[in-house]
């Protein structure tokens, strides 16, 4: 499919930060995303531009107020996006920031029983949170 319109595969790498070469080594291929290699552009963008924002949600004050009500925008359109009416998104730097806060959760959760059960380990950061947060009760 891709191959059938030319440019278009020029034109999606294009959309992101590093693709195929590292800004300290020189030409590098990615096989994951988990140091940024597939990061868009308009992220680093959009990130800079909210970094830049002298203020922080949660205050009492103008800034605050539109930061609040950008954040309860984004948080709508996932329940829309993951067609997830219910529940609450929350975000992280990387998918094992994300990943030890979900097992520090489960852990630290207020049950009688407290199994932990990995069903599959996708990166070794599994099997660490798993030992870290189980020592921790």
């Amino acid at each position: 499919m891709i191959e059938e319109q030319p440019g278009l595969l020029a034109q999606i790498r294009d959309k992101f930060a590093h693709v195929d070469s590292c800004p300290f080594t020189g030409p590098r291929v990615f096989f994951e995303n988990a140091g940024g290699a597939l990061t868009l552009k308009s992220t680093v963008e959009t990130s800079a531009k909210f970094a830049a924002i002298p203020d922080n949600q949660g205050r009492d004050n103008p800034a605050s107020h539109a930061l609040m009500a950008i954040i309860k925008k984004a948080k709508d359109q996932s329940h829309v996006l993951f067609n997830a009416p219910d529940g609450q998104f929350f975000v992280g730097e990387s998918g094992t920031e994300l990943l030890f806060r979900m097992v520090r959760t489960a852990v630290m959760a207020e049950s009688p029983h407290r199994v932990q059960t990995p069903s599959a380990t996708i990166t070794g950061s599994t099997a660490i949170c798993t030992t870290k947060w189980t020592w921790v009760v």
